[in-house]
């Protein structure tokens, strides 16, 4: 099993078996260059609202994490 970190980074630290299915999907904007989870509330327009199954695709698409968003 491959754990992440909360940046979503291959993390050699043993944690539970539901620890990643628990991070969920995370948005951005194709105009920004942040990401968020999806319980710290943004504001991007349908339109332009990217959504990835994982904070490590994200961060693979050149997106960082939002400084205002951390994971649960």
């Amino acid at each position: 099993e491959i754990n992440f970190d909360s940046n979503g980074l291959e993390s050699t630290e043993a944690k539970p078996q539901n620890s990643i299915s628990k991070e969920g999907s995370v948005s951005a904007s194709v105009n920004g260059t942040k990401y968020y989870y999806s319980h710290c509330g943004n504001n991007i327009a349908e339109k332009n609202r990217v959504t990835f199954a994982t904070a490590l695709m994200a961060e693979e698409a050149g997106y960082t994490l939002a400084a205002n968003c951390k994971l649960k």
